[in-house]
């Protein structure tokens, strides 16, 4: 699409959306524009007269955006629990494709992001620049993990396939030690993983609290939490909802112990990260086994590769948290009590 025509499409799609309230037979125009002008103001009282006068909760400004979605970017609680109390369509999404619960989500308000999820809020939406809620809820954090985590894993990978080769894996001929300088270099690049891991816990973590984590792990334990009923998806959603809790706990944990050992941080960053990391990749396979399960008559074989793989992950690679757990549970006194002289 030529930028020309990008900028004619966004203008319909603001026009239409600016003329969102008269669309909607059986509400009051005046009344919703009052509402969209309260709910800027954050005026609570002016709010509920304009919907009592008739205003659609689901009445959009020029740009898209619902009450709802406005008061979340603007960290208007009170005003955002009223306009889901009012009905608003919770999947409502502004021009750009920002949702509520991804607003939510990177503000880090874990009970609205709960509120959202419970009124059947889409965690799959993308918006316009492929952001899921998800991505939100990580906030910058989440390119440590996938810049980290995944140039670590390459590295293992391709350390596997020298060894697949033998001796042969370790000279030229085979190309296989290119391919390991080549993701070696990845882990250095834009601030080692290393770094990334300290940036993670330090930086994003610890730095309010775990709060926005937090919002990060209600979104994986809620979608647990909906399969663990669902027989065919217990192998999943129950090591899944398992690990949520180990990291919940050891958040807090760590959230505690930084707090007294200026260490713990340091000593904990690299484990953490690929603790979340796994988090990650335990939800996604889950994702993609419940929706291979309800495809499990398709003649398809796509289907019947994703559960075999989602559990190979599951059963052969997710136990490996449980060595990390342990690891960073042990502190930094291994790391920082032995005195110098004894190197």
């Amino acid at each position: 699409m030529t930028t020309l025509a990008a900028r004619i499409a966004l203008a319909i799609l603001a026009f239409a959306c600016a003329g969102a309230c008269r669309a909607q037979a059986g509400f009051d125009e005046s009344a919703s524009a009052r509402l969209l002008m309260a709910a800027r103001a954050n005026d609570l009282a002016a709010v509920d007269r304009a919907l009592a006068d008739g205003a659609s909760a689901n009445a959009r400004n020029r740009i898209g955006e619902t009450a709802l979605l406005s008061a979340l970017k603007r960290n208007q609680g009170a005003l955002a629990r009223r306009m889901v109390d009012a009905g608003t369509d919770v999947n409502l999404a502004a021009i750009n494709g920002t949702t509520p619960l991804m607003a939510a989500a990177y503000s880090g308000d874990a009970p609205m992001v709960d509120l959202l999820i419970a009124r059947h809020a889409s965690v799959d939406a993308v918006d316009r620049i492929g952001k899921t809620a998800l991505i939100y809820a990580a906030g910058e954090g989440h390119a440590a993990v996938v810049k980290a985590l995944s140039s670590d894993l390459a590295v293992e990978c391709t350390l596997l396939a020298m060894q697949v080769f033998g001796g042969h894996g370790y000279i030229r001929e085979n190309g296989v030690e290119q391919h390991l300088r080549d993701v070696r270099i990845v882990g250095l690049y834009e601030g080692t993983n290393g770094v990334q891991a300290m940036d993670l816990l330090g930086r994003k973590v610890l730095a309010d609290q775990g709060r926005q984590m937090g919002v990060f792990l209600d979104m994986a334990g809620a979608f647990a939490e909906a399969c663990s009923p669902r027989e065919a998806m217990r192998e999943f959603a129950q090591p899944l909802a398992g690990l949520v809790a180990d990291i919940t706990q050891l958040t807090r944990e760590l959230v505690d112990t930084s707090a007294q050992d200026p260490h713990a941080a340091g000593a904990a960053a690299a484990p953490y990260l690929r603790l979340v990391g796994h988090l990650a990749l335990a939800w996604s396979w889950a994702r993609m086994a419940e929706v291979a399960l309800r495809n499990a008559d398709s003649t398809d074989p796509i289907y019947a590769s994703k559960i075999a793989t989602a559990r190979f992950y599951f059963q052969r690679l997710l136990p490996q948290t449980a060595a990390l757990c342990g690891e960073i549970r042990a502190g930094s006194s291994a790391l920082m009590e032995p005195a110098v002289d004894l190197f």
